[in-house]
This record gives C-alpha cells, sequence and structure tokens, in this order.
C-alpha cells in the first residue's frame, strides 16, 4: 500500500524490485535457475516477505515473485 497522506511513503513489499534482484542474481553466478526470499519493509513496520524464482530463457530473464499480504483497506465502487 502506497499512502503518503497516512505517512506511508513508499510500497513496504516491492516486486518490480524483487524481479530486479532475480535477473542480477542470475547474471552474477551464472546458473539457470534461482531460488530466494527477501524481507522488505521492516524499518517502516510493515514487514512483508516476498518469495521469488527467476530462471534464463533464450528471450531473456524471467521471474515470478509472490507473497501473502494484510490487507489494510478495500475501495468499492457505489454506483
Amino acid at each position: 500500500m502506497f499512502a503518503p497522506l497516512a505517512g506511508t511513503w513508499e510500497d513496504p513489499a516491492k516486486c518490480s524490485a524483487s524481479s530486479t534482484l532475480g535477473a542480477l542474481l542470475l547474471s552474477l553466478d551464472g546458473t539457470d535457475r534461482v531460488a530466494f526470499s527477501l524481507t522488505q519493509g521492516v524499518e517502516m513496520g510493515r514487514p512483508s516477505l516476498l518469495k521469488g524464482t527467476s530462471w534464463r530463457a533464450e528471450d531473456g530473464y524471467h521471474s515470478r515473485v509472490g507473497g501473502h499480504c494484510i490487507p489494510m483497506f478495500r475501495n468499492e465502487a457505489l454506483l
């Protein structure tokens, strides 16, 4: 959740940053597949655990990142 008006200036768990990390790990160690776990958001009081897998393919690097969340709020449109 990114909510600057509520004091949360950044998302505590960034899958886009995690995907990039997977590609970096593959480029550094030369393997075809890597699995990793990341803890993010601890210092901002929103600890998040992400698990990822990245693999090398003919068309480049691919990543899959996921985790669990605790919903903070939900928006529903009233018609």
